[in-house]
């Protein structure tokens, strides 16, 4: 699909809940499920993609939600403009963060990203000055923009809503382009073998950066985003839980397909949602749910449809190609 096609796309879906005028409550969650999909979309770059499982992807929102607040709220900055410095500030750190990680492996890397997050959150907690404390940091919401006559807030739900969806559309273009490239092809490689990768020429240490970078900078927009549409951020938001979360979405999902990553983000988005009327048994019908998920489709929702369309098309008649010298009738 072409970037006009996946525009139109987000436009439709916003106009349809714009139409059934759903409750405040229920415009909230699509807002944060859509949030949830770009941050699934960069730990699909890092881990679906290049293969490093990193664990700072709750540091890269803290620093994306955090800048763009500060900029906003302490300096005046317009939102727009503080989104993006966020978004930067977050590729910045993902750039910093994979220099020293280059070299390390396994859970030798999972150590650092996490210990990045926890030193980074009680930074947080203790720079009271500029980011609030334990009390937290309180973010302007959008104000209303008027061009050509027409008057648009995008502290509306569904206007907010279809700013994260057009956001979406424009990730899936250029990370469905981005796979396609020699700049993919050199991720696949070097999570597929990276002693093969560096042997036929790819440049391990510029493909792992970029794709720190990549991740972090749209780990860093999820967060500027949904700082301003909550309109309060704190440290007790960034937490070492949030991690988890997205990886259990990008894994449920597929990791390596963009469609697994959106259909496990808007899964686990939902599905808690639905089940909070067992109360107390919930975690417990949740974690079962998610245990049975992982052993019926190791492969995740993508790999297992995958593999049922695979078996389907092998059991069609005529679709096995003759041997080769075979004779023919």
């Amino acid at each position: 699909m072409r970037l006009l096609q996946y525009v139109v796309l987000a436009c439709l879906i916003a106009g349809v809940v714009k139409l059934l005028g759903l409750s405040a409550y229920t415009g909230s969650i699509l807002v944060f499920a859509a949030i949830n999909i770009l941050l699934c979309l960069g730990f699909y770059v890092i881990f679906g993609l290049t293969g490093i499982l990193s664990l700072a992807h709750a540091a890269f929102m803290a620093i994306g939600a955090y800048t763009s607040g500060i900029l906003s709220a302490t300096y005046g900055w317009p939102i727009v403009a503080s989104v993006c410095a966020g978004t930067l500030a977050a590729a910045l750190a993902g750039a910093l963060l994979g220099l020293p990680t280059l070299r390390l492996r396994s859970h030798y890397l999972v150590l650092v990203t996490i210990a990045f997050s926890e030193v980074l959150r009680q930074m947080l907690v203790n720079l009271e000055r500029w980011t609030g404390g334990v009390t937290g940091l309180s973010v302007p919401m959008p104000s209303p923009v008027s061009w050509l006559g027409v008057t648009v807030d995008p502290s509306d739900r569904t206007v907010y809503l279809l700013i994260c969806l057009l956001s979406i559309a424009v990730m899936v273009f250029a990370l469905t382009r981005l796979r396609q490239s020699r700049v993919g092809h050199s991720f696949e490689a070097v999570r597929d073998d990276e002693l093969a990768a560096s042997v036929i020429g790819i440049d391990l240490t510029y493909t792992k950066i970029l794709a720190f970078v990549i991740s972090a900078a749209l780990a860093g927009y999820g967060g500027a985003l949904s700082a301003h549409f909550v309109g309060f951020i704190s440290p007790d938001y960034f937490t070492f839980d949030v991690t988890v979360l997205v990886l259990a979405m990008v894994v449920i999902g597929g990791k390596r397909s963009i469609v697994g990553v959106m259909t496990g983000a808007l899964l686990l988005t939902f599905l808690p949602e639905a089940l909070r009327d067992l109360q107390d048994w919930y975690p417990t019908f949740y974690g079962v749910l998610l245990l049975v998920t992982l052993w019926v489709a190791p492969n995740g929702i993508a790999g297992r449809v995958g593999s049922l369309s695979f078996l389907r098309k092998r059991r069609e008649p005529g679709t096995f190609a003759k041997p080769a010298g075979a004779m023919r009738p």
